[in-house]
């Protein structure tokens, strides 16, 4: 399934006619129709069962609605991603944090962090100080945040507060 076939079926389930959907797509609704129709000929199986004027979705488009949403949803991250690119609004700060600064300092921090750098995407993740270690050391943070001075000597550390 293609990424616009993947939006027509989302488009379908969600707006229940295709008329509708095309509404929401912004396309004819024999275009849909054209798309949907080619969709399930690849799929090899019919997603809808057209009753009354209405799409009624079968039981295998139930199975793969879940599946098809996740992967939407992905897709649109995608695009918000190069489109951040494209304009140089880039950057992701990883924060590893023990629970205590976690619950305490980032809140605040984060707050103050994003009114200066709006572009700047921040993601946390709370974990005890070994673990905050590894993922510095990975890679898998940008940097730590704990209430521990006992760090290997290869993680750098500065005080705070």
């Amino acid at each position: 399934m293609r990424a616009r076939q993947l939006e027509v079926f989302i488009a379908v389930m969600r707006a229940g006619t295709v008329t509708a959907a095309a509404r929401m797509l912004n396309i004819s609704q024999p275009a849909l129709s054209q798309i949907l129709l080619h969709t399930e000929d690849e799929l090899g199986f019919t997603l809808f069962e057209r009753v009354k004027g209405r799409l009624r979705p079968t039981p295998e488009a139930l199975e793969i609605f879940p599946d098809a949403e996740r992967l939407s949803a992905g897709l649109d991250g995608l695009r918000r991603k190069t489109t951040d690119l494209r304009l140089g609004r880039t950057g992701l700060v990883r924060v590893a944090a023990s629970p205590p600064p976690a619950m305490a300092i980032l809140p605040r921090a984060f707050t103050a962090f994003r009114a200066q750098h709006p572009d700047m995407l921040l993601r946390s993740h709370s974990a005890p100080i070994a673990a905050i270690v590894d993922m510095l050391r990975a890679g898998d943070a940008s940097l730590g945040v704990a209430m521990d001075d006992r760090l290997p000597p290869d993680i750098e550390a500065e005080v705070i507060g």
